[in-house]
């Protein structure tokens, strides 16, 4: 029983899109960027998370970013733990992220 009810939980219906989800560990954004951009124009993901940014908030690509169809969100609590979550989807920000 268990099986037949796992096969039909994976089955899309007619009225659902799949969203194609990625996570990045860019180690280092500015560094990586022509490779970030290649990789995100050829994967297309719908939603990115970006890892070990390793630049501060004010220095995130965000234009090279959005010159290739993507918005961004970028928190940084400091250079190395920063992170982005980047998605061709309509972005705006909560303000939710608060520094410790």
């Amino acid at each position: 029983m268990r099986g037949t009810l796992a096969r039909r939980s994976r089955r899309k219906s007619a009225d659902t899109e799949a969203v194609k989800l990625a996570t990045y560990n860019v180690n280092g954004v500015n560094g990586r960027l022509e490779v970030l951009l290649r990789w995100l124009d050829e994967a297309r993901p719908d939603v990115v998370c970006l890892q070990e940014l390793k630049a501060p908030q004010e220095k995130f690509p965000i234009k090279a970013i959005e010159a290739v169809g993507y918005g961004a969100v970028c928190r940084a609590r400091s250079c190395v733990s920063a992170c982005s979550a980047t998605t061709s989807l309509p972005t705006r920000s909560t303000g939710r992220f608060r520094k410790r």
